[in-house]
């Protein structure tokens, strides 16, 4: 909830007491001395994201302004591959995945909740714009489709239900017009991808998202919507501080400097010191030193062509991850992790998307998603293994920590009943 959603903001109280650091050392503390799987540093996501910090790390000598990178690294980036690494650890089958989809979506509705009491959701609220929250809004809807349980606590589904409730009325309220074409994109995954729920119900929750939109959503912001379709009058296509120059001066920088970058949280910098946009302007003009506003020229700007291969290697292995385990569990019949693995598909999908306009390259958000993706796959690797009535070797015994039971060198396997 505190890497995501940043409630120790919105509740002042939580950060009073130091909320974050609290649950990070336990998180630490259940990591390296529980008897838990720990992530393992040769699993593709895990790697990658050692590598992303490796990478960053080296770049701090050769960074535009060093103590800002430093202090982004220590800070930031450091911490997000210790939150990573957290929850994958913490992860020991489907459930707890499940569980900290359920808690996410909770997070969402404490957040969303703040925003509307304080009449603060036009514009963003609390650690977000309005295109950031809307970023994260679209990468946590779609964990509903991995949690609902029709049989499940009453309370528990009014609450994840009032959750995506008010999210998405954040969202049509809050101005983001990126985080709408990013559920809309996330809404055409479901409808031709997510084959582990029925065609009828995809398209009816689409449907239903499409009544919430026109029903929450205020008249400045389906104004906002209409306006996509005249996209040569837009600022983003032709001010000096829109999107489109903003990428063009970024391939700039990244070209300038394609090794090392600028370094971590310097694009700004870039923006004041590298770009020919401030050199002609005349003296005493101002000149913004804007965000990079897209997460795939952020860190191939600020880490270089490196650090952006390793992060389109890294969304890339998460999706296939993510298929075969769905692929896997479809040929197995297990129902739910298949639509585990599909809901996280979807909100990787539509946070992708989303981040094309948004500087999240480095976000809890997204750690979350790698986080879910990686320990998913970690609890399949020894799922056949458990199967009913399954037979194994006193060696294979021995390997998975069960007690040696020399029954004609075999172990009898009980039924998983995927309890914790």
């Amino acid at each position: 909830m505190m890497y995501v959603w940043k409630l120790h903001v919105v509740f002042p109280i939580l950060s009073t007491i130091k909320i974050v650091l609290i649950l990070t050392i336990l998180g630490s503390y259940f990591l390296i001395t529980k008897q838990r799987r720990r992530p393992d540093p040769g699993e593709p996501i895990m790697k990658l994201s050692l590598l992303i910090g490796l990478w960053a790390a080296f770049s701090i000598p050769f960074a535009l302004y060093g103590a800002l990178a430093f202090g982004e690294f220590k800070d930031g980036h450091a911490r997000l591959v210790l939150y990573l690494a957290i929850i994958i650890g913490s992860i020991r089958t489907p459930s707890d995945v499940q569980f900290l989809m359920r808690v996410t979506i909770i997070g969402g509705l404490l957040y969303t909740f703040q925003a509307i009491r304080f009449g603060a959701v036009v514009g963003g609220f609390g650690a977000y714009d309005a295109n950031d929250l809307g970023t994260v809004i679209v990468a946590t809807v779609p964990f509903i489709i991995g949690v609902w349980n029709k049989k499940g606590n009453l309370l528990l589904n009014l609450a994840l239900v009032a959750g995506v409730f008010l999210m998405l009325f954040s969202l049509f309220n809050g101005g983001s017009r990126a985080g709408f074409l990013a559920l809309l994109v996330g809404g055409i995954y479901l409808i031709f991808f997510v084959s582990s729920i029925k065609k009828s119900l995809r398209i009816g929750m689409v449907a239903v998202g499409f009544v919430a939109l026109m029903t929450l959503a205020s008249a400045e912001y389906l104004e906002d919507i209409k306006s996509l379709t005249d996209v040569g009058s837009d600022y983003n296509t032709s001010a000096e501080s829109g999107r489109i120059e903003i990428w063009k001066r970024g391939f700039g920088y990244m070209m300038q400097r394609p090794i090392a970058g600028v370094g971590l949280a310097n694009f700004p910098v870039a923006e004041g010191t590298l770009s020919d946009a401030v050199k002609n302007k005349a003296v005493g003009v101002g000149f913004k030193w804007s965000a990079a506003h897209n997460s795939f020229v952020q860190i191939g700007v600020e880490l270089g062509v490196p650090g952006l291969l390793f992060f389109l290697t890294r969304q890339g292995a998460a999706m296939v991850i993510l298929h075969r385990i769905a692929g896997r569990a479809r040929k197995s019949k297990n129902h739910e992790v298949r639509r585990i693995a599909q809901a996280i598909s979807c909100a990787l999908v539509a946070f992708t998307f989303a981040a094309l306009f948004v500087s999240h390259a480095y976000t809890g958000g997204l750690y979350l998603l790698l986080g879910l993706a990686a320990g998913l796959a970690a609890t399949q690797k020894g799922a056949p293994k458990f199967a009913a009535n399954r037979k194994v070797s006193v060696a294979a015994g021995r390997k998975m920590g069960l007690p040696p039971l020399p029954v004609g060198g075999q172990l009898a396997m009980p039924r998983q009943t995927g309890t914790r």
